[in-house]
């Protein structure tokens, strides 16, 4: 099972808005995919300025998400709550072959919708409709793996594609994002023929655990842009992270650590670890003292 590592409290918004383990739109930002151990039924995360942090785990708390997962590990449903916003909710279904069909909120209210087909070459192809209109495509490789996805405007435009690429280990190695100029765009049958108005590419390594080392952006005549690295722990929880030449809007500042002060340090630590060697609490490190607390409940099928 995967879930996004919910380090900052933007993040955690856009994970319950728009996102399930599995079905991500676009890789996310500077934050490593987390591999859940054993048969997740539920995950409960409470977000806390840590000097606010009470001594009830359901106390104190700016943020609390819950997610429910079915039996296959594919997400039915997510809560996202703070005291000054209404619960934000998404409910997932999905098709006999597991992929997500239809999200709604809590109301009913469709947010997007999921068609499956198969390309000319045999290939899995994913329309993914919002409010009736197609705004992205998706096509698969023999892997079932992404391989091209496209991007719409509300008015049936190609925006920009993307092109996924794999290393010997099925890790994603490699995303390829085109900018498409809409006045010379013509989208056939046999490919796409554009002229791109830039684009970028970033480029990913792991270790033998297949937990991603770096993340480095370029731009399109291959200068680096920004980069992150990792450090992780024995259970592959990250309990460093290092920051070039970008930044975030919200979480904890930062340490930086570089005269040019384009480098900056995140320190994590985990003092509590479950049965499953899944985490129950996360520290965010500020000169080692945490400045941000995270703590979950886990509830597994037996």
């Amino acid at each position: 099972m995967k879930i996004l590592l919910p380090i900052l409290a933007c993040c955690i918004i856009a994970l319950a808005a728009s996102s399930s383990p599995g079905h991500l739109i676009t890789r996310p930002t500077a934050i490593p995919i987390e591999h859940l151990k054993g048969k997740v039924k539920s995950v409960t995360t409470y977000t806390y300025d840590s000097v606010k942090t009470g001594r009830q785990i359901d106390s104190g708390w700016i943020f609390k998400t819950t997610e429910l997962y079915n039996v296959n590990g594919k997400m039915t449903a997510s809560y996202l709550q703070s005291p000054k916003h209404p619960t934000s909710v998404m409910l997932y279904q999905y098709n006999g072959d597991g992929r997500e069909t239809v999200v709604t909120d809590g109301t009913g209210k469709e947010r997007h919708r999921s068609e499956y087909g198969t390309s000319a070459s045999g290939n899995l192809v994913q329309k993914q409709l919002y409010g009736g209109k197609m705004m992205l495509m998706i096509v698969y490789n023999k892997n079932n793996q992404r391989d091209t996805t496209f991007n719409y405007d509300v008015i049936g435009k190609l925006t920009a594609k993307m092109f996924y690429h794999y290393d010997g280990n099925s890790n994603l190695s490699e995303v390829v994002t085109n900018r498409a100029s809409r006045q010379n765009l013509v989208l056939t049958p046999t490919g796409l023929k554009t002229n791109d108005s830039g684009g970028y590419r970033d480029v990913y390594t792991y270790d033998r655990d297949h937990n991603e080392l770096s993340e480095t952006r370029y731009d399109a005549d291959g200068k680096p842009q920004n980069g992150h690295r990792y450090t992780y722990d024995k259970y592959n929880n990250v309990v460093m992270q290092v920051d070039s030449n970008d930044f975030y809007i919200g979480g904890f500042a930062p340490y930086t650590n570089s005269k040019t002060g384009d480098l900056h340090t995140r320190s994590f630590s985990y003092p509590v670890i479950d049965q499953h060697g899944n985490w129950l609490q996360q520290d965010a490190l500020l000169n080692g003292v945490a400045v941000k607390t995270m703590k979950r409940k886990i509830e597994y099928y037996p």
